[in-house]
């Protein structure tokens, strides 16, 4: 896994600095994301046309020189700097080995060769994640392109004049050719989710590539396009079965185990690490594990990732979080953050530790939430689909009633406040699942903007894309409209941005088998009766892994991979996150109303409001001081 760096410019002469210092500054700002090797070609053309590209190498396929980058292939007709692991790279490059010559071990040349042969139609052979960039000399032509789930990021700001891409937003900003302004919906989506949506971020200006997507520069101007998009209707060429479950995990699982260094594995106890561990050790008996221990018992998983481990018998390592090493860990933290998000922290605190054990790749059980329904939302949704489907009349009883409640201190809380939304509106299926999803209702979020113009813009322009997911996903089953609405608005742009960030930060690869595009496909195509069952948590999951998951991780109550930030936002570092939210920031004055934020702060300490709610703004304030001024 890499970090990597393009400047396209017809104009190089009218950018703020020469183009191989604004390459350099872009390529610091990455080292983390690759420690072992740095590297950078320019190549200048007639008519002023100037292409710089730059990469930061984690190696990990092919650890020679060979795999340097920026690659070019034999007769340096193309150029590619890429983020990536193809996992079947060693089937595609013995189908292209007898027309071409290939130098290195490495999976990055066999996507050029690949790219060179077929096209954009390679995209349809990848099976991995990835973000890259190949520049085409003959057809003086760049494509940007990312992988199918969106496991690795790609951003990009385009104007008439240049093209310039990176694997972080901070690079694109250190090119001095993009302004410190904030995207009024990329905050709006922040506020209401936690997270950022593509192809928003919270720069104006600069563009997220959206999951299966790639973009073809071409004479100056761009045109961005879906190469895959996650849909039901996808034949995936198995038919559905416990063995045809069981074998399309076994081979995600497999193919991610491809590595020239070791692969360790993040171990929670649940059902999903576990059976990643299970899968693992039976190809690799040497596999460690690593999980977390909180002195805080109702946080603390270990009992059962022990118990996995023994099962399993891999070679596992314990660490312990305290509540004063997380404050003192918080400046390393927020330093690491790309863009806002409410989550992330766990991810870092476990990816550092798996840095210090001296780990390059850990695969992690992310995304078997999402694909076999382990979250509240499976359960959730029918319920207020039905409460939504109530007559008016009734709803707005209910709702008067609720409003009295809501008066006592006890009942407050974001949950009955949610489901008084839910009364006073229409919301069903996408709708009612992004309330459930979001931090706030929309009276509280409406406090939180300055100018509730600006509110309701950026609120319509969100129920519009609402609307067409909606659309998209309305003739299927209510499990898999879940589980696509879990997988691209929550998975991709929440769990997965976190993993990578966190992950690169500490120089270490995360790779997800449960976002594997084969297994996706499949698992989507199976019938809503093998994924639902009252008594068993996850079943197709369950029934495909049989007694490789141990009876006391399946009956046991489920857990979030989370910290205890109630107990410790309220303790040890509520004087810090207290004096943050209380100071107004400049870059955000526009925006942000100060009341609104005091309000949900009060809230927090009064047992009203969760955790979540001023971890977000603090976390945005800390974030604005740190790249808008």
């Amino acid at each position: 896994m890499c970090g990597i760096a393009g400047i396209l410019s017809q104009d190089p002469n009218g950018l703020p600095f020469a183009p191989e210092e604004i390459l350099d500054a872009m390529l610091r700002l990455q080292e983390h994301r690759g420690p072992d090797d740095f590297g950078k070609v320019l190549l200048p053309y007639p008519e002023s046309l100037h292409l710089s590209l730059g990469h930061r190498r984690l190696s990990v396929i092919d650890l020679s020189t060979s795999g340097h980058q920026p690659m070019t292939n034999s007769d340096k007709s193309f150029w590619i700097t890429s983020n990536n692991e193809i996992y079947n790279y060693q089937a595609i490059r013995k189908e292209l080995s007898s027309r071409y010559h290939f130098k290195s071990q490495s999976d990055t040349e066999v996507l050029l060769y690949a790219f060179q042969n077929w096209g954009i139609q390679a995209l349809d052979r990848l099976r991995g994640m990835f973000a890259f960039g190949i520049w085409n000399v003959e057809r003086k032509s760049m494509i940007l392109a990312r992988d199918r789930l969106g496991v690795k990021p790609l951003y990009y700001y385009h104007d008439s004049k240049n093209l310039i891409f990176a694997s972080e937003v901070r690079s694109l900003l250190a090119t001095g050719l993009i302004q410190r302004k904030i995207d009024p919906q990329g905050l709006f989506q922040y506020l209401s989710f936690g997270r950022l949506q593509a192809p928003h971020t919270m720069i104006e200006g600069i563009r997220e590539l959206p999951p299966g997507h790639y973009c073809e520069w071409v004479n100056g101007k761009l045109e961005e396009k879906p190469y895959w998009e996650l849909d039901k209707c996808r034949e995936s060429g198995i038919t559905p079965s416990i063995e045809s479950a069981q074998k399309a995990i076994e081979s995600a699982v497999q193919s991610r185990m491809v590595s020239d260094v070791p692969v360790g594995a993040f171990l929670s106890g649940g059902i999903d690490s576990s059976a990643v561990v299970a899968l693992m050790t039976k190809s690799n008996p040497e596999t460690q594990t690593l999980s977390v221990v909180f002195g805080e018992k109702e946080f603390d998983e270990s009992k059962y990732a022990r118990i996995s481990a023994n099962k399993s018998n891999s070679r596992h390592n314990e660490f312990q979080i305290q509540d004063m090493e997380l404050r003192d860990s918080l400046p390393d933290f927020l330093n690491s953050m790309d863009q806002p998000t409410v989550d992330g922290v766990n991810v870092f605190m476990v990816s550092r530790q798996a840095k210090e054990l001296g780990w390059k790749v850990a695969l992690s059980g992310l995304g078997g939430d999402e694909l076999f329904g382990g979250y509240d939302s499976f359960k959730l949704l029918p319920q207020l689909n039905k409460i939504a489907s109530l007559p008016k009349c009734i709803r707005k009883i209910a709702s008067c009633l609720l409003k009295s409640l809501l008066l006592i201190p006890q009942i407050q809380s974001d949950k009955y406040s949610k489901i008084k939304d839910l009364l006073d509106s229409d919301y069903k299926g996408t709708q009612a699942w992004y309330l459930f999803r979001s931090l706030f209702t929309d009276s509280d979020l409406k406090s939180l903007f300055h100018d509730s113009t600006l509110f309701y813009k950026e609120s319509s322009l969100h129920y519009e894309n609402t609307a067409l997911i909606q659309d998209k996903i309305k003739g299927w089953d209510l499990f898999d409209q879940i589980s696509y609405l879990e997988i691209t608005q929550y998975m991709t742009p929440t769990l997965l941005k976190d993993a990578d960030v966190m992950g690169m930060c500490n120089g270490l690869e995360i790779r997800v088998p449960f976002t594997d595009h084969l297994l996706v496909e499949s698992i989507l195509s199976f019938p809503e009766k093998f994924k639902m069952d009252g008594n068993t948590p996850k079943p197709l999951l369950v029934k495909a892994m049989g007694d490789d998951i141990p009876k006391e991780i399946i009956s046991r109550k489920k857990m979030g991979f989370t910290l205890p930030f109630e107990t410790w936002m309220k303790g040890s570092l509520r004087e810090e996150v207290e004096s943050v939210l209380m100071t107004p920031v400049a870059p955000l004055s526009e925006f942000l109303n100060e009341k609104g934020v005091q309000a949900v702060w009060h809230r927090f300490l009064e047992g009203k409001t969760s955790w979540s709610r001023p971890w977000a703004i603090y976390v945005l304030k800390k974030w604005a001081n740190q790249h808008l001024l």
